[in-house]
């Protein structure tokens, strides 16, 4: 089998690695939702103002359920139970003691706006595990005020049925009328189906899960005193970034790896907080940001401009800073970056391993493959560094690799000397 290493080179020899301008346009009043596929530069705009609900299907496990809170959607849970749902009296919903107002997580898929006040297994917010047939029975109502008006529902998640991957959703106007109930099967290949209440709509959102990075789209987000309304960037499920602040987008290649290698999956890393309106939209211009997408390559990108409403479109700038690249067969991993690149004097040398390896070699050869130097790499787990003097090797200017092996896994990377 082939073994895949990940190789960040974050140094001034990505020079050659051109930035791309590019945008995204989820339109006025951003009404669409932008998934975006940073290798490729393709997006995919759907409507993103006219669902109230999306059930999650990212997981097999999950029992998730968020709202369109961006546009508008209000989420409140009864604290009584299913027994009430003719005779539920929604007096003192905004803000009486029989009533919980619901969000979803911003930084994560989970927990969702349903989720509100789950315990742990087997509680889970709107419902409970059913150890005999592994089914999520749903146990409390919610009101709901429906996207983009006033419309209010009453709405039971009736259960979670596992043998058939599928939620029963009971709907009804405030009066009783309109009482309804129908089924969603939840699509494994897509994060989530979407459902606009008011008609009992199924509707297909997005692209597959496994084919975009980012969503540019209108969302909410905790904003210290409560939840807002925001325009941003979120990441998808499996998608790795860190901010890179204080560094110049010209100058950002000269960075440490142990500081900026994409570690966090909070999927809004990016958000919305890299702009800001002061009477026109202002980009900090001293912020990027370095993502690892499903793929495993690395890239860097930073804003350079925001059109608001009129157009909701984005302006940023991505270029490549590391990538996937297939090795020779072995069993153990080790990702390593070289900095500075050119260098002179010597080489740093940062790299991580996993978690099974002690050590690894370490080779310098030149282009004809005549070995200069070696030694060994220990693994204290985490970011681990070594600095390599050439001042002692005579070595003429020119192109040599760098050569980490473990077992029979190898890596290479190449550096200047000037």
């Amino acid at each position: 089998m082939k073994k895949i290493f990940t190789i960040i080179l974050v140094s001034t020899i990505l020079g050659i690695q051109a930035q791309t301008p590019d945008s995204v346009t989820i339109g006025a009043g951003y009404v669409g939702k932008g998934y975006y596929t940073i290798g490729t530069g393709n997006d995919t705009i759907t409507a993103n103002n006219d669902w109230d609900i999306a059930i999650a299907s990212n997981a097999l496990f999950t029992v998730a359920i968020r709202i369109n809170e961006g546009f508008g959607v209000e989420l409140y849970k009864s604290i009584g139970d299913t027994t009430t749902w003719s005779s539920l009296d929604t007096a003192g919903l905004q803000g009486g003691v029989s009533w919980i107002r619901c969000h979803d997580s911003d930084t994560s898929f989970e927990p969702s706006a349903f989720e509100t006040g789950a315990t742990g297994h087997p509680n889970y917010g709107w419902g409970n595990y059913n150890n005999i047939t592994h089914d999520v029975i749903g146990d409390k109502l919610f009101v709901i005020r429906l996207a983009g008006g006033s419309v209010y529902k009453k709405v039971w998640i009736k259960n979670f049925a596992s043998m058939s991957n599928s939620i029963t959703i009971r709907v009804a106007n405030l009066d009783n009328s309109g009482d309804n109930t129908f089924t969603v099967n939840r699509n494994t290949n897509k994060n989530y189906s979407y459902v606009a209440l008011a008609t009992s709509s199924i509707m297909d959102r997005e692209p597959s899960k496994s084919s975009y990075d980012l969503m540019f789209d209108r969302y909410a987000a905790w904003l210290g005193v409560g939840y807002y309304p925001v325009t941003g960037v979120r990441a998808n499920e499996g998608v790795k970034i860190t901010e890179a602040r204080y560094i110049v987008p010209s100058d950002a290649y000269n960075v440490w790896y142990s500081t900026y290698y994409p570690t966090s999956v909070n999927m809004t890393e990016i958000g919305h907080d890299w702009k800001a309106f002061t009477g026109v939209w202002v980009i900090e211009d001293s912020l990027s940001y370095f993502v690892e997408d499903l793929q495993g390559d690395i890239y860097q990108i930073w804003f350079t401009g925001f059109v608001g409403s009129g157009a909701g479109k984005y302006l940023f700038n991505v270029r490549q800073a590391g990538w996937v690249s297939v090795e020779e067969e072995g069993n153990n991993m080790a990702n390593f970056n070289i900095y500075p690149n050119p260098a002179s004097d010597f080489i740093h040398i940062a790299y991580t391993m996993d978690n099974d390896v002690e050590t690894a070699d370490l080779s310098i050869v030149d282009m004809n493959g005549k070995l200069i130097t070696t030694q060994k790499l220990s693994n204290n787990h985490g970011f681990n560094h070594v600095m390599i003097d050439l001042t002692s090797m005579n070595l003429s200017t020119g192109i040599y690799i760098a050569r980490v092996q473990v077992g029979n896994a190898m890596s290479n990377q190449k550096f200047i000397i000037r």
